[in-house]
Parts: C-alpha cells; sequence; structure tokens
C-alpha cells in the first residue's frame, strides 16, 4: 500500500474526506497519524521485522599535502569529502594526531610550523546513519575478528595505552594496525550535525578493513510531500488493514477535523487490539522442520 491510499483511507474519518481537498493544517494531522502509527507498528514488532546488516570499509591511509597556519585550526590545499569527516589526520610538524571536522576545518588548532605540510588521513571511523536506532552484537571484521565495545578509550581521548599502562598515561599516537576495540562518539545531531554518530576505532587502520554489524533500523519517516506523490509503505500489505490503519486512526482522533466523536472508544478499543495482535506475529520466518527419526540401531 502507499502513502496516498492510506492517507485517503483516513480522511473518511474526517469532515473533509477528499485528500485532494484537505487544508495543510489536516495534511499535517494526517501525516502526524500516519508517522505515528508506524513509530508504534515498529515498537511493538518482533526484532526480525526491524533488523538489518549493513557494512563498511574503515579505509587504508593515504597522504595529501594540506595549508596550514600555527595557531589556527583551518587548513587549505586539500578540500576534505564527506568521507573524511571525524577521521584521524597526522600532519607533519605537529606532535599530536587531530581530526577533520569539516571540509577545510580540524578539531584542535595546529601547533607546528606555518607552511605547506605532509599529513596522513586515517580511516579510523565509520558514519552511522541516523536510521540505525541501536546495534545488535559488535562489529565483525572480514576475517572473523570481533571489535568490543570500550568507552575507555573515549574517555580518554580516544588514545590508546599499551598493557600494563595505567590509565590516564596516554601516548601521542595511537597504534597502527588491525582495530580491536570500537566506541560511538556523537556529532551533535541537535545542531543537525551529520553523520547521526561515529564509530570509532582504536587502532589508525594501515589497510583497507571491511566490516559488518548487525543493527535495529528506525521506520522511515513520511514526509509531506508523499501525500501527493504516493511512496510504498515500509510495512507489509497484510499488516495494514488490521495493525497499522488501527493505530492511525486512534492517532488522527486529536485531529480538530475529527467528525464523529460517539465512536471514539471503538477506535481505541480498535486500536488496542492491534497492538495485542502486533506482539502476537511470529517473531520467525524460519521454514519448520520435523526432528522425528528412527534412531540407529533401531
Amino acid at each position: 500500500m502507499t502513502s496516498v491510499e492510506l492517507a485517503m483511507r483516513l480522511c473518511r474519518w474526517l469532515t473533509v474526506k477528499d485528500l485532494a481537498m484537505l487544508p495543510a493544517d489536516g495534511r499535517v494531522d494526517v501525516l502526524n497519524a500516519m508517522n505515528a502509527g508506524l513509530q508504534r507498528f515498529y515498537e511493538l514488532a518482533p526484532a526480525p521485522y526491524k533488523l538489518t546488516a549493513f557494512a563498511g570499509v574503515l579505509p587504508a591511509p593515504r597522504r595529501v599535502t594540506v595549508s596550514v597556519t600555527k595557531g589556527s585550526a583551518v587548513f587549505g590545499g586539500y578540500v576534505a569529502v564527506a568521507g573524511d569527516k571525524g577521521c584521524t589526520i597526522q600532519i607533519d610538524g605537529d606532535q599530536l594526531e587531530n581530526e577533520i571536522t569539516a571540509s577545510n576545518g580540524l578539531l584542535d588548532v595546529y601547533q607546528g610550523e606555518t607552511g605547506a605540510r605532509g599529513a596522513t588521513i586515517y580511516g579510523d571511523v565509520l558514519r552511522v546513519d541516523s536510521v540505525i536506532r541501536r546495534f545488535i552484537d559488535d562489529p565483525a571484521l572480514e576475517n572473523g575478528a570481533i571489535l568490543t565495545k570500550e568507552d575507555g578509550y573515549r574517555r580518554w581521548g580516544g588514545f590508546c595505552w599499551p598493557p600494563g599502562m595505567k590509565f590516564g598515561r596516554r601516548r601521542t599516537h595511537r597504534r597502527v594496525g588491525m582495530p580491536r576495540h570500537y566506541w560511538l562518539e556523537s556529532v551533535g545531531q541537535s545542531q543537525g550535525g551529520r553523520p547521526a554518530f561515529l564509530l570509532r576505532v582504536d587502532a589508525l587502520p594501515d589497510r583497507d578493513y571491511r566490516l559488518r554489524i548487525n543493527g535495529e533500523l528506525a521506520p522511515r519517516k513520511l514526509r509531506f510531500g508523499d501525500l501527493q506523490t504516493p511512496v510504498e509503505l515500509p510495512i507489509e500489505d497484510s499488516f495494514v488493514e488490521s495493525k497499522l490503519l488501527p493505530l492511525c486512526a486512534a492517532a488522527l482522533t486529536d485531529s480538530p477535523l475529527w467528525e464523529n466523536n460517539k465512536i471514539l472508544s471503538r477506535i481505541d478499543s480498535r486500536a488496542g487490539q492491534a497492538a495485542a495482535d502486533i506482539a502476537l506475529i511470529s517473531p520467525t520466518i524460519d521454514v519448520p522442520r520435523n526432528r522425528v527419526f528412527t534412531p540407529k540401531g533401531w
């Protein structure tokens, strides 16, 4: 089913029953009800309906030339691309590692000599889009190694320490090689920062490392334009009338355009039944197999 088809079904409960004639505030009410219904459905749905595997690459280090000024966090001579955001950069002449925050910006001010300098960009971060609500398990590298979450690295600024070294005595440079640990860093999403999170590893990768993660997806959000240009709903058609539609209708009862207040109790009852039915959806799509057999020797 499409977004427009669902919106047309919801309009039957409003004083304006034609979607094309619905005023802007009424369209907002319908859109909010549709998104609320989808969000409620996926809050209640079994985990398999929300899980996915996504992959990424921690790229090998590469050399660039940048123009830097002592005491400044701005560089020139190289325009960082979107995939560089968050990556560690080691600029020749600066004792400490730095981080790329924009196409020409650094997190920390450069403390080396002014001029053109060689620099190494390490791919120690993976961009995590906001559609991923949470990780189900730890990331796995292509060689089968599992990265373990270690927030201690994040607390101490991302610098790693050799075995036996006490916390707080951080090194100037991180190890270069295969990652062993990871942590998540926020990127100021409340201020429009993208991506939503960065997955950072403890070591600076010495080559390309492919990794795979299982995550739980947040439901796709419908937009205002989807009420005019139809898009497929992110839900099975068999769930729409019996489960999604009652949830959307219950959310729509708050609209000033709701027509019949006498049926509110019935709408709430249907929404409650839909929520109970969603919880009973089979959590697996595996093919059942008969394990009965004749024991050896019989």
